[in-house]
């Protein structure tokens, strides 16, 4: 077992050279992908709390710049716990089950809308269902590859998630019939 599994492999075909690429490579891409989430996150979370799925707290905006800066600080920070825990080895896990987990709720969203509007104007994949199942079982299979304390990791986003939509489900049920009341008249 590696370490550096991509420079090492880059080394043995490529030779130093090609290691020394794919560290960079790698070191670039992590950047990427750290700023474009920086950008994204904070603004996904912006979006939830200015649609009343989130706490309010956090649709505010900067005065001087408009952007979620409370948003931008508490995902900054959070990022920053996870990695000050000793290693990225937490983030990576959970990440990646949350990621599985929004796998696993797209598929099985697709079975439910094709049974429920089998004739809606959409791109139509041959054997939609079955890839869905198959894209289910591959999702399960990630998350339970995963530690019993990186599952742990994961339940703490989890039950936040789980009692802010409990806090959001009235409001949304109320606005759901006022909406009906008003489609009615």
């Amino acid at each position: 077992m590696t370490d550096q599994p991509l420079a090492d492999t880059a080394s043995v075909l490529l030779g130093g050279g090609g290691a020394v690429f794919v560290s960079i490579a790698v070191m670039l891409s992590t950047y990427g992908w750290i700023s474009g989430v920086l950008l994204y996150g904070p603004r996904l979370v912006f979006a939830l709390a200015a649609n009343g799925d989130c706490p309010a707290f956090l649709a505010r905006l900067h005065p001087r710049f408009h952007t979620p800066a409370v948003g931008i600080v508490l995902y900054a920070l959070t990022a920053w716990l996870l990695a000050s825990s000793g290693t990225f080895l937490w983030i990576i896990a959970l990440s990646s089950g949350a990621i599985a987990v929004f796998y696993i709720g797209s598929c099985a969203a697709l079975i439910h809308l094709r049974k429920l509007r089998p004739n809606a104007d959409a791109l139509r994949v041959p054997l939609g269902p079955l890839l869905s199942i198959a894209g289910i079982a591959i999702c399960v299979a990630v998350i339970s590859g995963l530690k019993r304390n990186e599952l742990l990791i994961m339940c703490v986003p989890a039950l936040i998630a789980a009692a802010n939509w409990l806090c959001v489900k009235p409001r949304h049920q109320q606005e759901g019939e006022a909406r009906l009341k008003a489609a009615a008249r």
